[in-house]
């Protein structure tokens, strides 16, 4: 049986998604990722030591 070649593709693109977000994780500067609503979808770590929020708190938060 082969693997259907939808889902290999959305498997690929998950992964390479997950290890963008490891390698943005450790970079020494704040990253934010920010969606069309306005609320914070992603920060690497960066944003604990600069502004005090958990990860857990700051993403959700929305920009005014």
């Amino acid at each position: 049986m082969t693997a259907d070649p939808v889902t290999h593709a959305d498997e690929l693109h998950i992964e390479s998604a997950r290890m963008f977000e490891l390698l943005l994780d450790w970079f020494p500067d704040m990253i934010q990722s920010v969606d069309a609503g306005g609320h914070i979808v992603f920060v690497n770590r960066r944003v604990e030591s600069l502004l005090g929020y958990r990860n857990d708190e700051y993403v959700g938060m929305h920009l005014r």
